[in-house]
Parts: C-alpha cells; sequence; structure tokens
C-alpha cells in the first residue's frame, strides 16, 4: 500500500479513498488492504472475455 501510494503520488488515506472510488463506480469489483503484508489487493470486474482495454467508455448526454 505504502509503494501504491508513493506511486501515485497520494498518501496512504488518499490511496484507499481512490480504491474506493474505483470499486464505486464499478471499474474494480472490490478491493482490501492486507494490512499484515502492506498489499492492495483488488479484483476487476468481468468482461466477458474482453479487455477491459476494449470496452467502449459509456456515453455521456
Amino acid at each position: 500500500m505504502e509503494i501504491l501510494a508513493w506511486l501515485c503520488g497520494h498518501s496512504r488515506q488518499q490511496a484507499a479513498e481512490l480504491l474506493d472510488r474505483l470499486a464505486m463506480t464499478g471499474v474494480l469489483t472490490a478491493w482490501q488492504h492486507d494490512r499484515d503484508a502492506d498489499e492492495a489487493l483488488w479484483q476487476l470486474p468481468h468482461t466477458g472475455g474482453r479487455s477491459i482495454a476494449t470496452l467502449q467508455p459509456p456515453i455521456h448526454r
């Protein structure tokens, strides 16, 4: 988590809030902080075999 926060240029609190927002918006299915290993673990949504990079962004009208 410390490295993730550092790479993002955030505090640990800000990195956790960012991961929370990504989960709330559906970019991540879930995430958790393994405090023993100090690792952030996350799960990406199932995209039916397609890479998330190939998905079209939503159209806002």
